[in-house]
């Protein structure tokens, strides 16, 4: 017999069934592929719900360049090199004026995909750039190209700075980003009206998305300009390359420390730091690049954690009575806010002041997130966790229990064994969330199942 080819889950479904917890505007149950999807679903809801310097790192480790061509992907739902559209359900009633959510392709490393044919007989699977350098170098800073770096700079002095606009900030009088040079400004505008306030500069092309990110870039371009005055001071014989190139060494230690002192051991709690070890020294074999599967997944994780309000709190750590706080998507591409409504500090405070998002089963990711992304600058809102998904399927990326198996551990507990242990069937699927032809069914002893000694007690020598 031969297999059967399912289609794939319908994104914007499981994004809203898995993620916001809720179908919004219709029973969007009718767009799933497969009725056994609702049991997998139900399943996987429950098992998801248990998997800002977070997202800095991330900006700092991996920007993969999307393919360009004369195919514009916002105005066609068709699947055509570089498109991978997203469609979007017939009855989901939220998005009523386009068939699909656009979606481009990242860049292929010449020589894979559809290109290794023209340099060897064997097809090599697609593999995707990375824009920027694995390590924690501040390149989200200084940029990743050295005609990156050189715009940065201020070549007015020789004093080793990074360029300003001196005193812009108007919650301190403190310096801002510089702008970028556009003759028209691609960020969005305060409806109110008022000057074009353009779109800023810093070594990523992403820091203006968010408010929040803009107030972390301001932060760490200050830092450098603060260590690089100091370092005149005390070394008056220094030119500018040497100062900028010891205060950039500097930064970039500064922020390797914070990762390693402060924002990991958050994350992986003292189990996962002892997992990790103590730095003992650099070891020039090891591979430092960033794994497709943590760029494209694994490091995604703190999307879940993002507040669907930009709070932006006064001296006294509350939110400010004269401005207030904002919907997150109300301040994407939107550098006027920091420039004319707020400046940094209100942003800084309501980051150290205010919670991370509580990740629930029933609400994975913010509906500002889910339902509102960029919503300012498309056509249609986008959806963050489709479009996560989306990009993973665009890298191919393996299966959670693969990646296990790579990586030297034992496949986790699936569906299949949980249908085994539970019920009467002896023969099943290994993944039941795929449709297999029953000749490719196995039994269910030949399913791993969970190794439960980890909980045997260990008092008296036993």
């Amino acid at each position: 017999m031969t297999s059967v080819i399912r289609p794939l889950f319908c994104l914007l479904v499981i994004s809203t069934l898995l993620v916001s917890g809720e179908a919004t505007g219709g029973d969007l149950l009718d767009g799933l592929d497969h009725p056994g999807d609702v049991i997998a679903i139900s399943a996987a809801h429950e098992a998801m719900s248990r998997v800002d310097n977070g997202n800095n790192r991330d900006k700092e480790m991996r920007n993969d360049p999307k393919r360009m061509n004369s195919t514009s992907c916002s105005e066609t739902c068709d699947n055509i090199m570089p498109c991978f559209p997203i469609r979007i359900p017939d009855n989901d009633e939220r998005i009523t004026t386009k068939d699909c959510m656009p979606f481009t392709r990242s860049s292929a490393v010449c020589g894979t995909g559809e290109t290794s044919t023209l340099f060897n007989n064997n097809p090599i699977a697609r593999k995707q750039i990375n824009q920027i350098t694995s390590f924690i170098d501040a390149s989200n800073v200084y940029g990743s190209t050295l005609d990156v770096a050189q715009s940065l700079r201020d070549l007015s002095t020789d004093d080793g700075l990074l360029r300003v606009q001196e005193g812009a900030d108007i919650s301190s009088g403190l310096d801002l980003l510089p702008f970028q040079d556009e003759e028209v400004s691609s960020c969005n505008q305060d409806p109110k009206g008022g000057d074009t306030i353009p779109c800023f500069l810093a070594g990523d092309v992403r820091s203006n998305e968010v408010n929040t990110l803009i107030a972390s870039h301001t932060i760490w371009l200050r830092e450098h300009n603060r260590i690089a005055k100091e370092l005149k001071s005390i070394n008056p014989r220094w030119d500018g390359e040497t100062i900028y190139q010891e205060a950039r060494k500097i930064v970039g230690a500064e922020m390797q420390h914070i990762t390693y002192t402060e924002y990991l051991p958050k994350i992986l709690g003292p189990a996962g730091m002892d997992q990790i070890g103590e730095y003992s020294k650099y070891n020039a074999s090891v591979n430092p690049s960033t794994r497709n599967e943590f760029a494209t997944a694994a490091f995604r994780f703190g999307h879940a954690a993002i507040s669907g309000t930009v709070r932006r709190f006064d001296e006294n750590y509350v939110e400010d009575p004269v401005i207030g706080n904002v919907a997150l998507r109300d301040t994407f591409f939107s550098p006027w806010r920091i420039f004319n409504e707020s400046g940094v500090d209100p942003v800084v405070r309501g980051l150290i002041g205010g919670s991370a998002k509580l990740v629930t089963p029933t609400n994975v990711m913010h509906e500002e997130l889910s339902q509102g992304l960029f919503a300012l600058k498309n056509q249609i809102a986008l959806d963050l966790a489709a479009l996560n998904t989306q990009r993973g399927r665009d890298h191919g990326l393996p299966f959670y229990n693969d990646w296990r198996v790579f990586c030297g551990l034992s496949r986790a507990v699936t569906l299949a064994r949980v249908i085994c242990d539970n019920t009467g069937i002896t023969r099943l699927p290994r993944d039941v969330f795929r449709l297999t032809d029953v000749d490719d069914m196995v039994a269910c002893g030949d399913i791993p199942g969970m190794d439960l000694q980890a909980w045997r007690e260990s008092r008296g020598g036993t």
